[in-house]
C-alpha cells in the first residue's frame, strides 16, 4: 500500500521546478504540505495531517532520476553559436506571404554568410534575417502587412542532445538562468536539437556568459 512519504516523493520528483526549489532550500514545508494535502488525501482515500506531510518532506531525499536526467542533458550542451546584426520582421499571414517566403529562401541561398529563420504562426509570421538580406526582404514583402520591424538583434543557438526532447525542464533551466541574470529574451525558435534565443545586441555578452556556465 502506498504511503504518504512515497506520494510526497512522487509529487516532488514529477515537477522539475518543485524539485529544483526543494533542493535549493527555497520551499516552506508547511505551505507546501497544505498545498499537497488535498492531492495526497485523494490518492490515499483518507484524511492525512499536514504534520505527516511536513515530516515526509523533511525526510525526503529526492530520487535523482529526473534530476540526473536533466543535469546530464544540460551537461551535453557544449556548442553555442552566436550571430549578430540581425533583423526581426513580423507580417500578418496571407496567401502571398507564403508564396513570397520561397523567394526569400532563394535569396538567402545565394547570399554568402546570410541568416534566415522563419516561424509561421496561426495569424502571423516572424522572420529573422541577417542585415545583408534586409534590402531584398523589403522588396519581396513590400505589399505585405508589416506588424513589427526590429533591428539590432543577435542570436545564440544552443545545440541540444537528442534526449532533450524527452527531458522535462531543460528549456526552463535555460531561461531561468537568463531571467535570474536580468537578461530579456526577445524571441525564441526551436527545432529538434536546436534552441535559438534572440536578444537585443547589448545583452548578448551577458547572455553568452550565463549560458556557457549551464553545464
Amino acid at each position: 500500500m502506498i504511503t504518504v512519504p512515497q506520494l510526497v516523493e512522487e509529487i516532488i520528483n514529477s515537477s522539475p521546478i518543485l524539485s529544483e526549489n526543494f533542493e535549493e532550500g527555497l520551499i516552506n514545508y508547511s505551505s507546501l504540505a497544505r498545498k499537497l494535502q488535498p492531492e495526497i488525501e485523494e490518492k490515499l482515500y483518507k484524511k492525512v495531517t499536514v504534520g505527516s506531510i511536513v515530516m515526509a518532506l523533511k525526510r525526503l531525499r529526492i530520487e535523482a532520476t529526473g534530476d540526473n536526467k536533466l543535469s546530464m542533458a544540460l551537461s551535453k550542451i557544449t556548442d553555442l553559436s552566436l550571430r549578430s546584426n540581425l533583423v526581426a520582421l513580423t507580417f500578418g499571414n496571407s496567401t502571398s506571404l507564403f508564396e513570397n517566403q520561397s523567394q526569400l529562401l532563394t535569396a538567402a541561398s545565394k547570399t554568402p554568410n546570410s541568416f534566415l529563420t522563419i516561424s509561421n504562426g496561426i495569424y502571423e509570421t516572424s522572420i529573422f534575417i541577417s542585415r545583408n538580406l534586409l534590402e531584398q526582404a523589403d522588396e519581396i514583402f513590400k505589399n505585405e502587412a508589416n506588424k513589427l520591424r526590429v533591428e539590432g538583434l543577435s542570436s545564440i543557438t544552443l545545440i541540444l542532445p537528442n534526449e532533450a526532447i524527452n527531458t522535462p525542464g531543460i528549456h526552463y533551466s535555460v531561461f531561468k538562468k537568463l531571467f535570474s541574470s536580468g537578461v530579456n529574451v526577445f524571441d525564441t525558435v526551436t527545432s529538434f536539437t536546436e534552441l535559438t534565443i534572440f536578444l537585443r545586441s547589448e545583452e548578448t555578452g551577458k547572455a553568452f556568459g550565463v549560458l556557457k556556465k549551464l553545464a
